[in-house]
């Protein structure tokens, strides 16, 4: 089954929070490379995560990634 940019990209979000035991989350990888364990460009995550941002599942700053939890659980 194909899961989209969206389910893929918060499929990892989710992983880091409960990695990192934390729904703030600091991204242990670039944004080029979690690119590329995903499989698209790095724009498509920059793009991707400011449409995130703007529907309000998810706040940037730097390479802190704080989660709506309960507006993920939809994916």
């Amino acid at each position: 089954m194909h899961r989209s940019l969206r389910q893929r990209l918060v499929a990892y979000l989710k992983a880091e929070s409960v990695r990192q035991h934390s729904a703030s989350i600091l991204l242990p990888v670039t944004k080029t490379h979690l690119a590329h364990i995903i499989g698209v460009q790095r724009t498509s995550i920059s793009r991707e995560l400011a449409k995130m941002q703007k529907e309000g599942l998810l706040m940037c700053e730097k390479k802190k990634i704080t989660l709506d939890r309960s507006m993920l659980n939809r994916y």
